[in-house]
């Protein structure tokens, strides 16, 4: 039997005649830490998610996940770099907030230009690369955390992210 190598060309087809799921696709990459990080990541369970990076949060789209993630790892790879810029809150709402580290990564920023040129459909209005660290944080909780991450020696260092991931998005995320 005789393999071929699937083009980007094909993988792009496929992604976009892929079966409609009706759920949505969230595309996110995997984060190794820098030396220190692990001190922001909160231990409790109901805030902590496994760190990553959005690549894109897409829930008007439903094309086939594996072929999506595949997509990007072909014209990518499947290992970035990032520079932690700085530590912020964002969606606070109510009481809570997303403790996040903003990133310069250009090349976060093409695979996320890419997405939308497949098909996908950002939910958001602009995307800022982050490296998500906990939800649902108290805001006086995450104010002082954020304030000891932007002291620390983190601010300048590279991380290196791997491991793209297509996935469905579930309603009720964080629940």
């Amino acid at each position: 039997m005789v393999s071929r190598m699937i083009t980007l060309k094909d993988y792009i087809k496929s992604v976009t005649e892929a079966i409609d799921t009706k759920q949505g696709n969230y595309v996110s990459v995997g984060a190794k830490f820098p030396r220190g990080i692990d001190q922001f990541i909160p231990t409790d369970e109901s805030k902590s998610n496994d760190a990553h990076v959005t690549l894109m949060y897409s829930k008007e789209t439903h094309l086939n996940n594996d072929s999506v993630s595949q997509a990007v790892i072909q014209k990518f790879g499947n290992t970035f770099d990032a520079t932690i810029l700085k530590g912020s809150i964002l969606g606070h709402e109510k009481d809570v907030g997303c403790i996040v580290l903003i990133l310069h990564s250009p090349t976060l920023e093409k695979i996320h230009t890419y997405l939308k040129s497949i098909g996908l459909q950002h939910s958001y209005p602009s995307y800022h690369p982050h490296l998500t660290l906990a939800y649902d944080v108290k805001l006086d909780d995450a104010n002082a955390m954020i304030d000891q991450i932007n002291k620390s020696d983190l601010i300048g260092k590279k991380i290196t992210l791997h491991s793209v991931t297509a996935t469905t998005i579930i309603k009720d995320w964080n629940k």
